[in-house]
């Protein structure tokens, strides 16, 4: 219930991209949800007034909404829908997304949101939304890679993606995989796209290697920050973020807080504002330059979630902890997270990370820009020491005074903790280093004593000592 009424008190406050109906008018909504396609996105309220004041509706009568939005609207509106319970009523929600396929056409017309006011398209504004568009096809995700990466798919995301539109009733007919890849817009020419590659294959960072996402954990020795840990994610985003929260929560202890006496534990780092901060950078990010980066940063007493770029135009620091319209860089990533039902509302994802640090006690979160980066900092936390340092305490510091050397070494002594007969091709993904390169790195951690070759050319490999 808490839930709900944060999602309606957001969306309340959150007027601007806000369309209230009081009864479920489904040929009026479904023109409002075109223009809102055709316009920034939005959200539809059904069965709530401008007020508030919540009169409630049927859920048969969202259904058959839901059913007219897929069937009267072309092509393929970008929307999901839920229904919540507040006060006992029923309140349906319709989050549409700024379409990447303009314009969106229902009964014949176009339509597009003017000053909160739905109105059918002038000639001139129709040839302004086929640019649109036209812009979006040139852009960045919708490029492609040539035919292998079809042969990489990750299997277990695109069911999740094709359950998940089943259940929304956007499509009952979605049965394989190539139905889902086209629902989603990530098939071009016979081609995945690169929306498509960062989302549903395996192992992305084959054909985009800045994909690849660095978590390093530090420790503190005479006051300056030690590198503990470092773990290369270059799994599809969808696991990434998946993977790496539940890493980053699994190093914050939770605190105990005994009140009279009632004990109850508290999240140092709550989990839902660490999914939230991972999920902001991996849809916002600027993925166009190889140079372009998330990496999160474990110290001693803060941890950082940093994404390289600056933000959209539009969006200001001081925004980002307020109401805002979510100004979209990647809207074909972003459409598939809100699909899986990662990303509820547009604009909504800082305010979650906020609540939820306040709910657990926890400081606020600051937002920065660094170094043409934007930085989401959670202070004054502090992790317990990895696995790492407690069982395999090895300065690599010594051993070359390049940082990026010593960084590289540290990520192949921390892979070989875990694999055993490691060949050197593999050493080179893990690294992002030449074949040569890592030789020599090998040859450096053999000299420490610290690695040796295990086994004969053919079947051995490197393990740690």
């Amino acid at each position: 219930m808490k839930e709900n009424q944060y999602i309606l008190d957001f969306l309340l406050q959150n007027r601007q991209n806000v369309l209230f109906f009081t009864t479920a008018q489904t040929d009026v909504i479904v023109k409002a949800a075109c223009a809102l396609a055709n316009t920034h996105g939005g959200t539809i309220l059904i069965g709530v007034n401008a007020n508030g004041d919540v009169s409630g509706v049927k859920e048969q009568d969202i259904s058959m909404i839901m059913m007219s939005l897929s069937r009267e609207v072309s092509p393929s509106l970008p929307f999901i829908s839920k229904t919540m319970e507040t006060n006992g009523k029923v309140v349906g929600i319709v989050l549409i997304w700024d379409g990447a396929n303009k314009p969106y056409v229902a009964n014949g017309y176009s339509y597009i949101l003017s000053h909160d006011e739905v109105v059918a398209a002038s000639p001139n504004e129709v040839i302004e939304l086929f640019a649109s568009k036209q812009a979006v096809e040139d852009g960045w995700e919708r490029m492609t890679q040539g035919p292998d990466p079809i042969s990489l798919l990750d299997n277990g995301v695109l069911d999740k993606i094709k359950d998940s539109l089943r259940k929304k009733e956007k499509s009952n007919s979605v049965t394989s995989n190539e139905e889902v890849l086209k629902q989603m817009g990530f098939i071009r020419n016979g081609e995945l796209t690169n929306a498509g590659i960062v989302v549903t294959t395996k192992t992305p960072s084959v054909f985009l290697p800045q994909t690849r996402i660095r978590v390093s954990v530090f420790s503190e020795k005479d006051k300056k920050p030690s590198l503990v840990d470092v773990r290369l994610f270059d799994s599809n985003m969808v696991k990434a973020v998946d993977n790496i929260a539940e890493y980053i929560y699994s190093l914050y202890p939770k605190k105990v807080v005994i009140d009279g006496m009632v004990r109850q534990e508290i999240e140092t780092v709550p989990l839902t504002a660490i999914r939230e901060g991972l999920l902001n950078a991996v849809v916002h990010r600027q993925y166009e330059s190889y140079q372009s980066f998330v990496i999160v940063n474990a110290y001693a007493n803060h941890l950082e979630i940093v994404n390289s770029g600056n933000l959209m135009k539009g969006v200001t620091l001081d925004g980002l902890k307020e109401t805002h319209r979510s100004v979209l860089r990647n809207p074909d990533i972003a459409n598939a997270f809100y699909q899986l039902g990662y990303i509820e509302m547009v604009g909504s994802g800082t305010l979650r990370i906020i609540s939820e640090c306040r709910r657990n006690g926890c400081p606020d979160p600051e937002w920065s820009i660094q170094d043409n980066c934007v930085v989401l900092t959670f202070p004054d936390v502090h992790h317990h020491l990895s696995s790492l340092e407690k069982e395999h305490q090895i300065d690599l510091s010594n051993l070359s005074y390049d940082a990026s050397v010593t960084e590289s070494l540290t990520r192949i002594v921390e892979y070989l903790t875990h694999n055993k007969r490691v060949k050197l091709n593999k050493l080179t993904e893990i690294t992002g280093k030449s074949y040569p390169t890592v030789k020599r790195y090998m040859q450096i951690l053999k000299e420490a004593g610290i690695v040796k070759y295990d086994g004969n050319l053919r079947s051995g490999g490197w393990v740690l000592v």
